[in-house]
């Protein structure tokens, strides 16, 4: 059952991705990203920002400065 989850998954994941580029201009620099150079800096920075950061750590330096004051 896993196996079957985890192929149905990534071959879903597959045409969603297929889905969204289909028709982008990949010649140009542009076809390289998803959102056309349309993100601001502040949210590709926002977007890294919380790539990086998990649940376990936000709740985790809460916890810590509370304690720790």
């Amino acid at each position: 059952m896993g196996i079957i989850s985890f192929a149905a998954f990534t071959f879903l994941v597959v045409v969603i991705a297929w889905w969204s580029t289909r028709k982008t201009d990949k010649s140009s620099s542009d076809g390289c990203f998803l959102a056309g150079r349309s993100l601001t800096g502040p949210v590709i920075a926002g977007l890294l920002l919380f790539t990086n950061l998990s649940t376990e750590q936000i709740i985790g330096m809460t916890g810590t400065s509370l304690r720790d004051g």
